[in-house]
């Protein structure tokens, strides 16, 4: 009896310990310290999608096919313009996976890649997935969250800013995730 309940404390103590740890590393891409997110991706770009097309394999994966508008980090000419994320419709079968972003064609977004990931190289998958969208009273792109709530900056913890602080705060643009990438020390921009 005692050498069970030693043998459950020596593996159920290492097995919480490893859970709790991988829930501290999940939870910095999901509760948005966006400078670890900046400083974690491989590649930052405001992309257009260009196409979208959904297979049927061991599962249902959608390929999306982007252009960079514009790199804010990383080195485009090694990278695909294609990426593959689990999920999708292929005739009357339908995948849907939670968190995974689901695209436009034409439409344009501001993505966070890391491609270690085989399910979705969308860092931080719908919560690091912004929309740019044309403002045509200031005729300036403005960039929204994936909820379409307008982005008005960071909070000092790094958190993204979706509430105006007070009545002359601006929704942000593209060049305001570029300002800040730039001040991030040790990240390579392009």
């Amino acid at each position: 009896m005692i050498k069970k309940k030693l043998l459950l404390y020596l593996v159920l103590i290492p097995l919480i310990a490893m859970l709790f740890s991988m829930k501290a590393a999940f939870s910095k891409v999901i509760e948005g310290d966006i400078q670890v997110d900046m400083e974690w991706a491989e590649f930052i770009a405001a992309v257009e999608i260009t196409n979208i097309e959904a297979r049927k394999e061991d599962r249902i994966y959608t390929y999306v096919t982007y252009r960079p508008i514009e790199v804010l980090k990383g080195n485009p000419d090694t990278l695909p313009y294609t990426i593959r994320m689990m999920g999708g419709k292929v005739g009357d079968e339908r995948l849907i996976v939670s968190d995974i972003p689901e695209f436009e064609v034409g439409k344009r977004y501001l993505l966070f890649f890391r491609f270690d990931n085989p399910y979705c190289p969308i860092l931080g998958r719908y919560l690091r997935t912004f929309k740019i969208k044309h403002d045509p009273a200031l005729n300036r792109e403005r960039i929204f969250s994936y909820h379409d709530e307008k982005i008005y900056g960071f909070h000092d913890g790094g958190k993204v800013l979706k509430k105006q602080r007070s009545s002359i705060d601006e929704q942000i643009g593209v060049e305001h995730f570029r300002d800040h990438i730039r001040r991030i020390p040790g990240v390579r921009n392009h």
